[in-house]
This record gives C-alpha cells, structure tokens and sequence, in this order.
C-alpha cells in the first residue's frame, strides 16, 4: 500500500496546476490540462497559499451544501497530524483537501465555483478567493493501471486510497470526514 500511495503522490505533485493559469476569472470556463479527461475518475488534491489564520476568517460561501471551511480550520488547526505537504513554484502552496471522483473536472470546478448542495468548498463564494493562492492536482484512475484494472476496481478502492493518503501525509485540513 505505501509503495502505492507513494506513487500517486508522485504523480499528483507533478501536475500541480495554478488555479490562475486554467481560471482567468471566476465566471470563465475552465482551462484543464489535455491530460485529464472528460470524466475520468481519480483523485484529487486542492492547494491554497493562504494561511488557516486567513480561511478560519474567511467569509463563508452562500451556497447551500457549501462545506464550512471556516469550522474546518477552527477543528483541526491545533491537531498534530495535519497535511504540511506542499507544492507549486518553490512550494509556496500547501495541500488542504483531497478527495475522490468519478468525473474529476467536474468535481474541481465544483470545489472551486461550487454546487449547490454538494458539499463543495466553493472557494469563489468566500473571501479567500483570490485565484492566485489556489491550485490543484489529480491522479487519474488509468494512471496505476496495476492497482485499477478496470473502472470498477477504481470504484472499490478510491476510499481506500484517499484515506491512505491521508494516513501517509497528514489530515488536510479542510477535510471533514
């Protein structure tokens, strides 16, 4: 399993993307890189340059569903095994969500411009939402054809492997279960 989760977290780290750079506004369409895929499923990591002191006081999104982010920060900022895995131009950026999903732009786009009811982030209805602090990264399910044969194989095991990396690299911080 290490050896797995090592291998995804390789791959991840390697496609950090600026939000900025896919996103040139908040109410433009995504830009995602050619190699992730109309709804491909996979993993992905949401990173963030702003501090928990700056989120835990943001304003939160009106959205309905909208994750509290605020709480998040309040919950487990004084807890030890909190995600310090960075990323981006000299690491400026560090992980504070990861999750799963089976269409993974759809699921990024909704962390970032949120869904309503979904339970996203909707980092663009707070006042943390300044696009240059933000970025994310995916593993695609075909990228460990060893580990997920087949789309149902992905299915079986994406919880497994989010929690996993979890468990390696620390609790993101905005991550409520």
């Amino acid at each position: 399993m290490k050896e797995v989760i090592e291998k995804i977290n390789s791959i991840q780290s390697g496609r950090f993307c600026r939000l900025d750079v896919v996103l040139h506004a908040w109410d433009d369409d995504f830009k995602f890189p050619a190699d992730l895929p109309v709804k491909m499923a996979g993993l992905y990591w949401i990173y963030t340059s702003y501090t928990n002191n700056a989120i835990g006081q943001s304003k939160l999104s009106d959205l309905s569903g909208a994750a509290p982010i605020d709480k998040c920060v309040q919950w487990h900022s004084e807890l030890e095994h909190i995600c310090n895995f960075t990323g981006g131009r000299d690491n400026q950026y560090r992980v504070v969500y990861n999750g799963k999903a089976v269409d993974l732009r759809r699921r990024i786009s909704q962390e970032f411009k949120g869904g309503q009811g979904t339970g996203a982030l909707a980092i663009g209805g707070t006042s943390t939402r300044n696009l240059d602090k933000w970025g994310f990264s995916y593993v695609c399910w075909h990228d460990l054809p060893e580990v997920f044969r087949t789309q149902h194989s992905y299915k079986e095991f994406a919880g497994t492997m989010e929690c996993a990396w979890r468990a390696h690299y620390g609790w993101p911080i905005l991550c409520q279960k």
